[in-house]
């Protein structure tokens, strides 16, 4: 686990609302939900035994394109390089 370097990407959007309410016993609980959406949030990370690595963050309509996927690795590469970590294992 010593060279080991975990990335991953997890989206979310940020409008999220209660789909819950509390009520008094034996009534139903009302919500009132606003439907207003917005853009999604997709983060990269990388970590390793002694930290973070790099922390990458985006708003955009879609998921993490593989071409800013490929960016953010080279960029987890070059920080590996700077703090002489050579011979890690990247796992996705």
């Amino acid at each position: 686990m010593q060279n080991c370097i975990f990335i991953d990407e997890s989206g979310f959007n940020i409008h999220t609302v209660r789909s819950q309410g509390r009520s008094k016993k034996g009534e139903p609980a009302k919500v009132v939900v606003t439907t207003a959406r917005g853009p999604s949030i997709s983060t990269l990370g990388a970590i390793c035994s002694l930290g973070i690595v790099n922390v990458g963050l985006k708003v955009a309509k879609a998921g993490t394109k593989w071409k800013e996927f490929m960016a953010f690795l080279i960029h987890v590469m070059d920080v590996l390089d700077k703090h002489k970590l050579k011979g890690c294992n990247l796992i996705r």
